[in-house]
């Protein structure tokens, strides 16, 4: 790219010119602003002569992943019908190409961006740093700056909910977990499934596949399916997508969605989901900026800000789990701490305590989660 200056100069004059044009595939980064799964919006109509705000959403999955992007994407829809905001996305960005599109996008004049993937992180970091006057939100991570701050959500507070649902339906007391990569953000939703499951019984073990993929439908299918060869009879997951419900209903197995509600894609099988409803985090953001009062904050927001939520239970679930579920449910959206499923005693997989009885866990412990829980079946990262 330095060969030299009127090359340079004359490639990034042929992007901005193109960048309307561009696929999310084109190898420098560009914004997609035609329909489909990547696009424009504007929302309540700019009063005339009025500069609306400009807002960026950038995404590693496709839009139509019906899972993780999915629920970012109506996230998306909310803000873009506000007044006086337009609004692009880009769908389907590798993390490795994530730089190009956050700089493209600060380049082209946007006030914010969202970067909706932990594997952005350290780009946005750099990209913030050379774009001072944009405001950037990444999420799942933990970096901030004068001009980025982090968001993200309290999900394994749903996924707790969803472990009681497949601890109270299993019957070979083998549950499934396919998950991406061993990081804090993962081992939380893991520990809280499986802290759930041992809420309603205590003999169950959680079996944990990884397939190092945020998004592979194929992979996860595989996991989901190498999983039920050894018995387990519910699943659960932190993939992208809905492979892992699909897989299960083909065999008769019940298992609870993630990120996105999976009731379409298994009807008699999906016991529940855990779902994320972005759109008020999303114009509290935007609104923020437009009135010129934002601040680099860190995020975090559960299910009694109305972020994290379960969808309808499945009426399989018995009735003794469901009133749990319903209960703990009513509760962590009450604020009740003694609901949190890290409100201690925690022990680990070695019989540490991790969390003494009656001690509820910091944000800096629930940031470094580094340990699976007891009945879990595993270790973290193979």
């Amino acid at each position: 790219m330095k060969k030299n200056l009127t090359v340079m100069l004359s490639l990034m004059l042929i992007l901005s010119l193109l960048v309307g044009a561009c696929g999310t595939t084109a190898a420098q980064g560009g914004a997609q602003t035609g329909a489909g799964s990547a696009g424009t919006g504007g929302g309540g109509g700019a009063a005339e002569g009025a500069e609306p705000l400009k807002v960026a959403f950038l995404y590693d999955s496709p839009v139509g992943d019906g899972g993780w992007i999915s629920s970012h994407d109506l996230g998306r829809e909310v803000v873009a019908a506000m007044p006086n905001v337009e609004v692009i996305s880009a769908d389907n960005v590798p993390e490795s190409d994530g730089w190009n599109y956050m700089n493209n996008f600060a380049q082209q004049g946007y006030d914010l961006v969202f970067a909706c993937s932990f594997g952005y992180m350290q780009d946005c970091l750099d990209v913030a740093s050379k774009n001072p006057d944009t405001a950037f939100m990444h999420c799942a991570g933990y970096m901030t700056s004068d001009n980025m701050g982090n968001y993200f959500g309290r999900n394994y507070e749903a996924a707790y909910l969803a472990g009681m649902a497949c601890g109270g339906v299993t019957k070979s007391n083998i549950i499934g977990y396919v998950a991406p990569f061993p990081i804090a953000e993962v081992t939380r939703n893991i520990d809280a499934f499986a802290l759930g499951v041992s809420k309603v019984n205590p003999a169950a073990k959680v079996q944990l596949v990884w397939i190092s993929a945020w998004y592979d439908p194929t992979l996860a299918s595989e996991a989901a399916e190498t999983l039920i060869s050894v018995g387990a009879d519910a699943l659960f997951h932190y993939e992208n997508s809905p492979a892992v419900v699909q897989t299960a209903a083909k065999h008769g197995v019940y298992a609870c969605g993630q990120h996105s509600d999976a009731s379409a894609f298994s009807p008699e099988y999906c016991l529940t989901s855990s779902v994320w409803d972005w759109g008020a985090l999303y114009s509290d953001v935007v609104r923020q900026v437009a009135d010129g009062v934002w601040e680099p904050e860190e995020l975090w927001w559960g299910m009694a800000e109305g972020l994290v939520d379960i969808t309808e239970l499945n009426p399989v679930i018995p009735e003794d789990a469901r009133a749990r579920i319903e209960a703990t449910r009513a509760g962590l959206k009450s604020g009740d701490v003694t609901c949190n499923p890290f409100y201690g005693e925690v022990v680990d997989q070695a019989g540490v305590v991790r969390l003494p009885e009656g001690t509820d866990a910091s944000f800096d412990q629930l940031m470094g989660m580094d340990y699976l829980a007891q009945n879990v079946v595993g270790t973290l990262g193979t």
